[in-house]
């Protein structure tokens, strides 16, 4: 049937062919026109139909060629040979991109299209081997490969940028510098992406830190000690930089209670104590965080600063805390001196004082400032306060021959706290250690002659520590001389220097050698006529330190005296404060006992109490 229906259309087409070619002619035929002026032969040679099957571009013709010529020119050759772009082949087509077409590539540069991962779920409860990704460490790895890949990338682009830089012509040097190094990359993301793992990480870390800390803050017991035992375990692997910067802000807090406080003090010792030498570079602020504890009115809060640094001069080392303190030895503010020196007297404890003794000498004979000189003499007073006892009586004499010299120094302060020093260091090393000031009793019977106000006060005090270490016979001789400078200084109108006196004026009367008849006879006189009066009741610290020195007067002339005396002051002057009375009479009683009165002394206590 098909060959017969292709027959058919054959002659169909034939037949139409032959019909076209009839008509055509007979148009021509029957069309009239001017034979003068066209020769009929004109249009022999002509096609008169277009066949059907006749491609187009069959024609030989001069047409044809001038036509292929035309359409053949475009350029010239340099502007021709344009290199294909990347990816494209020779005829300018793009190449394939489907994976299979790229498989041979991968071959050759040995990729994993999908590697081999382990899958948690699958495994059971099977240990999975460590060479085998998860599916969370893929993403992870595919980033840095690629990563590197594109580092690469940029690499061998930049070697081939510097490469045609050096082959550019003369002319090519004129060109702005804007135009080298077109396409080049400024950085590669490697650094960035290590960054930001690297701050996830430390966030991981703060946030861990800081639910431990929550919970030994707050928690239970059990919580608290789980919590100190994760932080003092973990410290190494925490670092110590995450761990200041959340345990040092909250110490800071000014609404910090003292149970708070405490907690967090035991934190710091257990990590400093784990993480030893890592601390160092962190003692400077840790130091400016604990200092101001030192110098707390509370004595717990003063307590546990001094532990902090104790514990921390153990873990970074001498060296490391002087150069961490250094530069506030000789610091214009006297607040930073001040804690300073106090800090220095917790690191000696911590290494012991000859550690400190060549150090000690080096500042305290500063040729610099005077500030140097002071704070050095001023950790040796902090040193005898913190370590009393045995610890100074075996170094006093180098203590003593370290800061003696400030007493002739040319400044005043440095002379009043080498003052200070040296009866603190007396009251450490109390009741022995006279033959170490041997040295020093010259120039403190000088300075109490030539100074007034502050600095006298000092070397009252000095005199005053010094005397009850001395045998009887140079106690009583230094107590008579010095007794007609605290005379002179009782109607002294300045508060502080009537403290002094009076504790001196205790101190003397309480060492060996000094008779009852000399007190009784040259000194209570005027004590009673410029202390026994009302306005020292108006201060509770002259009121207190009035009540204990005429308490050690009465131990040694006798209760009976005193209170006589005392009976007889508030008889004359009814203002006298009666509880100021009332708790001398009671403590001297209690420590002496109650003898027989006289019959003036029992009416006027009755008289007294009648009053009340």
């Amino acid at each position: 049937m098909e060959v017969i229906r292709a027959n058919t259309d054959n002659e169909m087409k034939k037949s139409l062919d032959e019909r076209r070619n009839t008509e055509s002619i007979a148009l021509l035929s029957s069309v009239a026109f001017n034979s003068d002026l066209y020769e009929e032969t004109r249009f022999e040679g002509y096609v008169h139909s277009i066949p059907v099957n006749v491609e187009e571009g069959e024609d030989d013709g001069d047409a044809a060629l001038l036509s292929r010529r035309r359409m053949s020119y475009t350029g010239p050759k340099s502007l021709i040979d344009i290199p294909g772009a990347d990816g494209e082949d020779d005829s300018g087509f793009k190449k394939p991109s489907r994976i299979i077409d790229r498989k041979d590539e991968c071959r050759r540069l040995d990729c994993i299209i999908s590697p081999a991962r382990n899958d948690t779920f699958t495994s059971g409860e099977t240990t999975p081997d460590a060479f085998v990704r998860t599916y969370a460490e893929e993403p992870l790895a595919t980033t840095v490969a690629a990563s590197q890949k594109r580092r690469n990338m940029c690499d061998q682009s930049q070697d081939s940028d510097s490469t045609s830089a050096t082959k550019k012509t003369k002319s090519n040097s004129d060109a702005p510098d804007s135009t080298l190094g077109i396409g080049r990359w400024d950085a590669t993301p490697t650094p960035r992406i290590g960054a930001l793992l690297n701050d996830e990480e430390e966030e991981q870390k703060e946030r861990k830190i800081k639910r431990l800390l929550l919970k030994v803050m707050n928690g239970t017991l059990l919580q608290r000690e789980t919590a100190l035992r994760q932080l003092t375990d973990k410290a190494r692997e925490f670092g110590a930089g995450p761990l200041f910067n959340q345990i040092l802000p909250l110490l800071m807090l000014p609404t910090l209670g003292d149970q708070e406080r405490h907690l967090l003090v035991n934190v710091i010792d257990r990590v400093l104590y784990k993480l030893g030498e890592l601390v160092r570079p962190f003692v400077h602020i840790i130091l400016v965080v604990t200092e101001p504890l030192l110098i707390d009115e509370d004595y717990y809060a003063r307590f546990e600063g001094r532990r902090i640094i104790s514990h921390l001069s153990k873990a970074a080392g001498l060296a490391t805390m002087i150069a961490a303190m250094r530069p506030n030895i000789d610091n214009i503010d006297v607040y930073a001196r001040n804690t300073t020196a106090r800090a220095f007297s917790a690191v000696a404890s911590a290494f012991g004082i000859p550690a400190l003794l060549p150090f000690l000498k080096a500042v305290c004979q500063s040729k610099k400032s005077w500030q140097a000189r002071h704070t050095g003499i001023k950790i040796v007073q902090q040193i005898a306060f913190l370590m009393m006892g045995c610890a100074v009586l075996a170094h006093l004499r180098s203590l003593v021959e370290i800061i003696e010299h400030g007493l002739s120094d040319e400044n005043q302060k440095v002379r009043t706290i080498t003052a200070l020093s040296l009866a603190a260091l007396a009251e450490a090393a109390a009741p022995y250690g006279i033959e170490s000031f041997d040295s020093v009793l010259k120039p403190l019977w000088k300075g109490i002659c030539l100074h007034r106000g502050k600095a006298l006060a000092a070397f009252l005090t000095a005199i005053g520590f010094i005397i009850p270490l001395m045998d009887a016979q140079h106690a009583s001789y230094y107590t008579k001389e010095v007794m007609v400078i605290l005379i002179r200084e009782f109607q002294s109108p300045s508060d502080e220097m009537k403290r002094t006196v009076l504790k001196v004026v205790k101190q003397c009367v309480s060492a060996e050698g000094v008779e009852a008849d000399y007190v009784r006879n040259d000194i209570l006189p005027e004590f009673f006529r410029f202390f026994w009066v009302r306005r020292m009741a108006l201060d509770r610290r002259n009121y207190t330190q009035l009540v204990d020195t005429t308490v050690e007067i009465a131990n040694k002339v006798g209760v009976t005296y005193i209170v006589a005396r005392i009976a007889k002051c508030f008889y004359d002057d009814r203002e006298l404060h009666p509880g100021m009375v009332m708790e001398t009479i009671g403590k001297v009683i209690s420590n002496l006992g109650a003898p027989d009165f006289d019959a003036r002394v029992i009416d006027i206590l009755g008289g007294h109490g009648a009053d009340r």
